[in-house]
C-alpha cells in the first residue's frame, strides 16, 4: 500500500505501482512513503516509540513530539524508516523515497571544465533564487552555502554574540 500523506497544503507525492512491482508484488514489503526534499511531513504513530532508525540519516531524518513524528526530507534518494514500540516491537515500516520538488526547481548548465558543463540550481516562484543542491557546480554552491549560513547567523543573532564575545579567561 502506497501512503498518500498532505504536506503544507500541497498533495503528498504518490508513487506509481510500477514502483511496488519492481519490489517484487511482495505482500510484507514496507510501505512507500515520498516526501520532497527540504520538506517535512506529519506522521501519527499508534503508540509511543521506543525507538526510531533511519536506514541513511542523510537522506531523510525525522523529530518527535508526542504521538507525532515529522518526517524531513534532506537529501535525494531512497532509504527506510523503521519505528520500534517501547517493548522494542515494529510497529511502522516504510521504504522512504526523498525527491525534488521539480516543478519549482530550474537548472542552469554552462559549459564550464574539463569534467562537463556546470550546473546551478534556482527555485523559481516566480522569481528565481540560488538553492543548493547535490551535484550543484562547487564554486556556486560553496558561496551560496557560505552565503545562506552568514544569513543564518545575522537572523539569529549568532553572528553578533560571536563577535562580541569575550576571550575567555585564562
Amino acid at each position: 500500500m502506497i501512503k498518500s500523506l498532505k504536506c503544507c497544503g500541497l498533495a503528498g507525492v504518490v508513487l506509481s505501482s510500477a514502483f511496488l512491482l519492481s519490489m517484487g508484488g511482495n505482500a510484507n514489503a514496507a510501505e512507500v512513503l515520498a516526501v520532497e526534499s527540504d520538506r517535512s511531513i506529519m506522521i501519527t504513530m499508534p503508540a509511543s516509540p521506543g525507538a526510531i532508525v533511519i536506514g541513511n540519516p542523510s537522506i531523510a531524518d525525522v523529530s518527535v513530539n508526542g504521538d507525532k513524528m515529522f518526517l524531513h526530507g534532506r537529501g535525494f534518494g531512497q532509504t527506510n524508516l523503521i519505528v520500534m514500540d517501547l517493548n522494542g516491537n515494529k510497529i511502522m515500516d516504510y521504504e522512504l523515497v526523498v525527491r525534488n520538488a521539480a516543478e519549482s526547481v530550474v537548472a542552469v548548465y554552462s559549459p564550464g571544465s574539463l569534467v562537463g558543463p556546470l550546473r546551478r540550481s534556482y527555485t523559481c516562484l516566480p522569481n528565481c533564487e540560488a538553492q543548493l543542491q547535490v551535484g550543484d557546480d562547487s564554486i556556486f554552491f560553496g558561496v551560496t552555502h557560505k552565503q545562506n549560513e552568514d544569513k543564518l547567523k545575522l537572523g539569529t543573532g549568532n553572528a553578533t554574540a560571536e563577535a562580541a564575545a569575550p576571550a575567555a579567561p585564562q
